[in-house]
């Protein structure tokens, strides 16, 4: 996704309108306004989106690490 977006927004900066929004009609007669401002918005979107993923990834892994138990210390209720 991150190199696909890269790739729209590097082709939308290389146009001669990079600035200026590009208008795209579709079939049913609506238009939309596409610019490549709006390919850095999905690019922060994305880039906010492996962030959260990663983020996520430490906390479970941290969340495992304070679950299994330590070979240092014994049993609170068994050893003394």
């Amino acid at each position: 996704m991150l190199f696909e977006v890269a790739q729209l927004l590097i082709h939308f900066l290389h146009a001669p309108q990079a600035g200026v929004p590009a208008i795209q009609t579709t079939g049913a007669g609506t238009a939309s306004w596409v610019s490549a401002a709006d390919m850095m918005n999905l690019m922060a979107l994305v880039l906010g989106m492996f962030g959260a993923l990663v983020f996520l990834t430490l906390s479970l892994w941290l969340l495992f690490r304070t679950t299994i138990g330590s070979s240092e210390f014994g049993h609170a209720e068994g050893e003394r």
